[in-house]
């Protein structure tokens, strides 16, 4: 009532179809109707990314995913391990089976994140880990720009777009008490600084 049949890794090595005939020698007999036996694409894997490390930015940068089994309507999720976001359905701007690329914003702040590759039929692909290292911090401009020798104590506020979390303001060289200002999805877009009286007793720069 039934065959069983001793089918290669050879035989399957490539997704596509296959013919299924069963043949019986004569006399009589013959070759029977064929059947399609359907080999799948296996799930996609991601061997590395690059760059890694990434420079952060409140940019979006190109990011090259590479690895095996990519197909096309692929999306990306990424996760923020350091401060525990996830960003999922992310669109490639092109996926061929071995390399995703895609524009991705990370922030300016220092992290570990992974890559994860989600063909369309829902196979997933590995957790690809790398890093985002903080860029050099860009000072844009300075609010007040100026004050008079011998006032009070005062908050500077340092606008520049390389800052991220932990960025701290320098006066003269020394560090001040520095809390970030973030945009509405958590990105440094300034830093205000808590200067003191002492700092200002005299005028000069």
């Amino acid at each position: 009532i039934a065959l069983r049949a001793s089918i290669s890794a050879s035989d399957i090595a490539s997704a596509g179809q296959a013919s299924v005939t069963v043949y019986s020698p004569g006399p009589g007999g013959g070759t029977s109707g064929a059947t399609t036996f359907t080999i799948n694409t296996g799930g996609p894997t991601i061997t590395n990314v690059s760059p890694n490390p990434a420079t952060g930015s409140n940019s979006p940068q190109t990011m090259t995913l590479n690895g095996t089994g990519f197909v096309s309507g692929a999306t990306v999720t990424w996760r923020d391990l350091t401060f525990n976001d996830t960003y999922a359905d992310r669109i490639p701007t092109s996926v061929t089976s071995t390399q995703v690329v895609i524009n991705a914003t990370f922030g300016n702040d220092p992290s570990s994140w992974t890559a994860q590759v989600i063909n369309p039929n829902g196979a997933s692909s590995n957790q690809a880990s790398f890093s985002v290292n903080a860029p050099i911090p860009v000072i844009t401009s300075l609010d007040p720009p100026s004050t008079t020798a011998g006032g009070s104590a005062f908050t500077l506020t340092v606008n520049g777009s390389t800052f991220h979390r932990s960025s701290v303001v320098r006066w003269n060289g020394s560090n001040r008490p520095t809390e970030p200002v973030l945009d509405a999805v958590g990105r440094t877009i300034a830093l205000r600084a808590s200067i003191s009286a002492s700092d200002i007793a005299s005028a000069g720069q």
